[in-house]
Order: structure tokens, then C-alpha cells, then sequence
């Protein structure tokens, strides 16, 4: 949901794949869409993800932080390149 109070335009999605007795990611996976959600409103995840850890004992995490709330460029989140 876009708790923002303006438009979102583009979502930063970060998929963190862990072990469940580590501590630290197997694999982070960062994905931009172009995804606009209006003030208060949904938008459905839709993401085609691949990496060798699915299919065995993995915890999927799921970041997503808006690109441009109105008309507001916000910075890359750490570890991201466009």
C-alpha cells in the first residue's frame, strides 16, 4: 500500500533469500519497476525471481521503497546501482 500521500511512480524491490539457521543472505536480488501507485492505494507484487536457492530451505524477505514519491527523485537505497 502507498502510505505516502502523494503518487508513487517506480518500485524498488530488494529479495533477501536466507537459510533459516543463518544469519546472513544466500542471495539479494534488487529489481525496479515502473509500477505507479496512487495515495492510499494497493498494486499487486509481480516479480519473475530465479536463483538456485529455491526449492530447498529458504526464507524469502521482500524490501520494496518507492523511486519517486510526487514529484521527488529519492536517493538509492544502499548496495543499489541504476
Amino acid at each position: 500500500m502507498n502510505r505516502h500521500s502523494q503518487r508513487v511512480v517506480g518500485i524498488r524491490y530488494e529479495v533477501i533469500l536466507m537459510a533459516s539457521e543463518e544469519s546472513k543472505p544466500r542471495d539479494t536480488l534488487r529489481y525496479r519497476t515502473d509500477t505507479t501507485i496512487e495515495a492510499g492505494k494497493d498494486a499487486p507484487l509481480k516479480l519473475d525471481v530465479e536463483s538456485m536457492y529455491f526449492g530447498s530451505d529458504t526464507r524469502v524477505l521482500i524490501r520494496a521503497l518507492p523511486a519517486k514519491v510526487g514529484d521527488r527523485e529519492l536517493p538509492l537505497p544502499p548496495g543499489w546501482r541504476e
